[in-house]
């Protein structure tokens, strides 16, 4: 197994693919999750009053 990892030809294979990988993969993950739990954390709600709450 290691005789495949440091063969020549697994070198250039993995230079070759390199370039493909992308670096930003956790901010790429992270943008849909305010949609995803809702904007609570991110942008609070207004709080509403309850009645008889001063104003």
């Amino acid at each position: 197994m290691l005789g495949v990892a440091l063969a020549p030809e697994t070198r250039y294979r993995a230079a070759a693919v390199a370039g493909t990988i992308r670096t930003d993969g956790a901010t790429v993950a992270a943008k849909p999750l305010p949609d995803k739990i809702g904007f609570g954390l991110f942008h609070p709600a207004p709080r509403v009053q309850a009645e008889g709450d001063a104003k």
